[in-house]
This record gives C-alpha cells, structure tokens and sequence, in this order.
C-alpha cells in the first residue's frame, strides 16, 4: 500500500511539476520534432524507470537479441499498466503506445503521451479507428515503432495464455506496414515484470 502512495504521488507531483518542462518541449517541437520525441521519451523513461523501483519491479527481458533494428510492431496481451512503463523502459527505439481514447480526457498526461507517440484509438467509431490505423502505419513508415494490444482492453486472467478475443482491426497497423515497409518481418520475445 505504500508502494501504490509512494507511486502515486510521484506521477501527480511529475505531471504538475513538470508542467514547465511540457511546454518547453512543446516549443522544441515546433521546430526541431525529432529532437523532441528523443527527449520526451528520455524524460518519460527516467519517470517510469524510478516508478518500477520504488514499486519493486523486476524487469526479465527474453530474446531481446532478435528485435531487429528500425520500426518495430509490437503486440502483447495487456495484464496491467506496467506493460506500458516495461514496454517504454525496454524498447530500444523511438516507440508510441495505441491507447484508448478516453485516456485523452487526463490533461498534461494526455500531453506527454502525445510526445512519446502515443495514439488514441476511438473504439466506438469506425472512421476515427482507421484514421488511428493510418497514423500507426505512418510512424512505423516515419522509423518509430508502435506498440499495440489487440485486445483492446487489460486481461486479468491469471493464466497470461489465456487471450482474450481480438478486437476487429486490431491487426491493421500490421497488415498495412507490411505492405508499405519492406524490412518487416515477425520475431518473438517475451517480457515479465515481477514486484520483488
């Protein structure tokens, strides 16, 4: 329970005290956009490394090796929030998050996941849903790798191999990037991140 306090406190305090920094990097932006998503995610995975401390999360990385270089598309069964800390923290290149839209309502943190390339898919609108598709597809063709869980929403089954169904479309991203990137091809490694 001190651990949750601890956690939780710090992301309050980070998203208002970094309120200054958000718009500094907003300006970067504005000019100079690689520059800006290189340091945001530099920010975002200092904040999520510190998190999964002083949760005492221990981070196991399998097959890491064969994550080729470039734009990768990750799929993953979604067990909780700390796949999105884990994933942030281990991933190698530039990488944004499909997230659900609502997510957007939450501001500031709707901000800087903007700036780590997050994508908000609108799961009640078809036309929005492609358009979120499209955007995935274009910033795997832009070099950054996207991160997506078909299922569309947290599994809690104990058995993590034990799916839930795939929404439609959720698979888009990678039917159109491998139609447009001629690099893509399908590797597996596997993640787990266990509270010690």
């Amino acid at each position: 329970m001190i651990r949750f306090i601890l956690v939780a406190l710090l992301v309050v305090g980070f998203l208002i005290f970094s309120i200054p920094l958000l718009l500094w990097e907003n300006h970067v932006g504005k000019q100079d956009p690689e520059k800006q998503q290189a340091h945001s995610l530099k920010i975002v995975q200092a904040m999520f490394r510190l998190i999964l401390r002083i949760s005492g999360v221990q981070v196991t990385v399998r097959g890491q090796e064969r994550i080729p270089e470039g734009p990768v598309l990750y799929v993953g069964n979604h067990q909780s929030y700390f796949d999105i800390l884990v994933g942030y923290t281990t991933v190698p290149t530039l990488l944004g998050f499909v997230a659900k839209k609502e997510m957007e309502r939450y501001i500031f943190l709707r901000d800087w996941m903007r700036n780590v390339n997050c994508l908000f898919l609108d799961r009640t609108d078809i036309k929005a849903g492609m358009k979120t598709i499209l955007d995935g597809i274009q910033k795997i063709k832009a070099g950054i790798s996207v991160w997506i869980f078909p299922e569309g929403t947290r599994n809690i089954n104990e058995d993590v191999t034990e799916l839930l169904p795939f929404k439609e479309g959720s698979l888009k991203i990678a039917e159109g990037s491998r139609k447009t990137a001629p690099f893509f091809h399908e590797e597996r490694f596997s993640m787990q991140a266990t509270i010690v």
